[in-house]
């Protein structure tokens, strides 16, 4: 993380949103026509959350991610 903000300085990187369900709510967020960063649409954060991550350009320019866990 160190290293992470040493290269791209302070601010807001994403916002999470928490979830139940997640792997029917990265399904839903695919069929909708979003982009998920991740490969087979759900991964895990550093801190061991399952994560969905949408790409920016499927979400107005920014990271958005549903997490459960």
């Amino acid at each position: 993380m160190e290293q992470y903000l040493a290269r791209e300085g302070p601010g807001v990187y994403h916002i999470a949103f928490g979830v139940d369900g997640i792997e029917e709510v990265a399904k839903g967020l695919a069929a909708k026509g979003n982009t998920l960063r991740e490969a087979g649409g759900t991964g895990r954060s550093a801190e061991g959350y399952v994560t969905a991550t949408l790409d920016p350009a499927s979400s107005l320019g920014f990271p958005f991610q549903v997490a459960e866990g």
